[in-house]
Parts: C-alpha cells; sequence; structure tokens
C-alpha cells in the first residue's frame, strides 16, 4: 500500500499497538517511504518498546519525529537530519553522555513526562549545537541534573534558548549548568520542590520574567516553605538551618580556634617533656648509686672474647644472685 504514496510527506501511525509490534518484527516496513522523501513521522503510543537496528536507515530526508507514550528504556540510534524530536511519556530511567550526538540540526527537543527518569547525566545534551528549545517538563522523579550536562568548553556545547525544567523534582540545580548557555533567553524552573540553602543562592540573582517566577517557590527548609523563592532575601540561604552566612563564618573561625588550641597544647606537652627528661635521669642515677648493683636488672660478667665456648663454668650474674661465680669446676678440672 505504502508504495503507491511515493509524495507522502506526513505520515500518522499513533495509537496502533498492534501495528507497533508488526514494525518490530519488520523493520523494513517503512524503508519504502523514508526513500521516497518523508518529512514527518508520528509513532505515538504504539507500544513500541524497541527501535529495531536498521529502522532510519533509509530516512535521510525525516525532519520531524514524534515517538511519545512508547515503553521504550533508551534513547534508540536516530537519522542526522531530524529537526525536532519527541520522546515524552517513554520509559527512560537516565539520560546518558552522547544519546543526542548524532543529531546536530536538531532545533526542539520534547522530553515530558518521563516518570522513569531520575538523572541527567555530564554531556548528556553535547552536541545539539543548534538546539533551541528543550522541553523537560513534569518528570516527576527528576532529582539529579549534572552541572555539565550540556557538555563544556568546546565547539559542541549545547546553547539552548528556550529551557523548561518545570514541575520535575528538582532539589537543587548546580551553577554551572548554565555557565556556557549564552543564548538562554527563557527559563522556566517552577513548581519544583526547591530546597532553598546556600547552594541555590545564586539563582536569586537570575534575572527571569514575572511569569517565569510566579511559581518559583521555595519547598524547604520548613521556614521557607511555600516562600516565593525570588522574595526570600539571601541571609535566608544557608546551608545549616538556623544559621546565616556570617553565623557560618563564625563556627568555621571557632572550630579553626579549636583545632589551633589542641595542636598548641600538644606541642606544650612535648616542649615539657623535653624539658623534665635530664631531671629524670638525673634521678634514676642517684638511685642507682644508692641501691648498688641490684638497681640494675641483669649485669654481664666480662669475659675474654671466645673463652665462653672453652670453659664450663661461667656464670650469668642477677639480680638475685649476689655470690661471685663458683670455681669449682675449674678446680675438679685442675
Amino acid at each position: 500500500m505504502l508504495e503507491d504514496l511515493p509524495n507522502l510527506d506526513e505520515l500518522y501511525l499513533s495509537g496502533n499497538p498492534d501495528l507497533g509490534r508488526f514494525l518490530m518484527d519488520a523493520p523494513d516496513t517503512l524503508s519504502v517511504v523514508f526513500k521516497t522523501g518523508l518529512r514527518y513521522l508520528a509513532a505515538d503510543n504504539l507500544n513500541l518498546t524497541r527501535v529495531p537496528e536498521g529502522f532510519f536507515s533509509e530516512a535521510a530526508s525525516l525532519r520531524h519525529l514524534s515517538m511519545a507514550d512508547n515503553p521504550l528504556s533508551i534513547v534508540p540510534y536516530l537519522p542526522p537530519s531530524l529537526e525536532s524530536l519527541n520522546f515524552s511519556g517513554c520509559h527512560f530511567k537516565r539520560l546518558t553522555s552522547g544519546r543526542f550526538v548524532a543529531v546536530p540540526f536538531l532545533q526542539t527537543l520534547v522530553l515530558d513526562r518521563l516518570k522513569y527518569l531520575s538523572e541527567v547525566q555530564a554531556y548528556a545534551f553535547e552536541g545539539l549545537t543548534s538546539l533551541d528549545v528543550l522541553s523537560i517538563e513534569r518528570c516527576t522523579n527528576l532529582r539529579s541534573f549534572h552541572g555539565r550536562a550540556f557538555g563544556e568548553f568546546g565547539p559542541n556545547v549545547c546553547s539552548v534558548r528556550r529551557l523548561s525544567l518545570a514541575l520535575c523534582g528538582l532539589r537543587e540545580l548546580p551553577q554551572e549548568v548554565f555557565v556556557d548557555l549564552r543564548r538562554l533567553e527563557v527559563l522556566n524552573l517552577q513548581g519544583n520542590p526547591w530546597h532553598c540553602d546556600c547552594r541555590l543562592a545564586w539563582l536569586r540573582g537570575v534575572n527571569m520574567s514575572e511569569e517565569e517566577t510566579r511559581e518559583l517557590r521555595c519547598f524547604s527548609p520548613p521556614h521557607l516553605h511555600n516562600k516565593p523563592l525570588m522574595s526570600v532575601n539571601l541571609t535566608h540561604f544557608t546551608c545549616k538551618e538556623g544559621l546565616t552566612h556570617h553565623e557560618q563564618r563564625r563556627h568555621v573561625v571557632v572550630s579553626l580556634l579549636i583545632v589551633l588550641c589542641l595542636i598548641g597544647g600538644a606541642g606544650v606537652a612535648a616542649l615539657s617533656y623535653r624539658r623534665a627528661q635530664p631531671l629524670v635521669a638525673r634521678w634514676w642515677e642517684s638511685r642507682r648509686e644508692t641501691l648498688g648493683p641490684t638497681a640494675r636488672g641483669y649485669e654481664l660478667i666480662n669475659i675474654e672474647p671466645n673463652k665462653a665456648e672453652q670453659e664450663d663454668g661461667f656464670v650469668w650474674a642477677t639480680a638475685s644472685s649476689s655470690s661471685p661465680p663458683s670455681t669449682s669446676a675449674a678446680a675438679e678440672k685442675t
């Protein structure tokens, strides 16, 4: 049937689970329309658990692809000609490095409603140098967004113009995420359970419109719950509840003083020991003179070299042996 549509420009297949199973078993099914220059494909909700290898091998003209609401667990190989892509509602758990590097002309990327997504790793969007819009909304389990998710320092850095991370599960966001986003014009961070401490204080200085900050609120700590983030005084962005930045510095100084005192005390003890050592030595010498030979634990009788090997009657004197060594053995030998 598709062979009879040589001028087909757009193809909508969404909402056909049985067709999805067929496409997984016969990956060449769409090759004929890809070859004729298909530009738009909607393949949403087809119950696709995987995209077979070579599925898009003939899709050199494909510009727009939507594969939303399929239980895909990994981002498949994509045709490099894509300009817009929608993977909303898929089952991705992590967005890892280099997943989109093969689509350098991509301008719009929609990753909404990824209920299993928990982490966006470093360099996940590296290579998307033409990206204009990135939407990651309603990903309620998203907890971690790496500071280098867009890459760093080079021609492959992604520089998005409109970014939305609204209604996700983010409690914090590294400032370095935005270091290389020089084209960024619109930023939507509303609806996240932000933890307003010193690590998020930088956000207080970002220039955003009233529309972008209307629902940008603190979720924690408790004394800032539900307060508009942009109206919270910077002195309340602390990393220890109840302490201001000045108090935190004071605690650091006090801690350093305690450490220095401990080090100084150890030094004084060592110096005192060195000074007391000669006094102890003199006291011990006087005790030895008073007690005599028994002050020493053991004494060795002087014997001529190698003579011990020739005589049988030599004796080791100890503190309990006060009499001189016996010479009876030597007399008997004579």
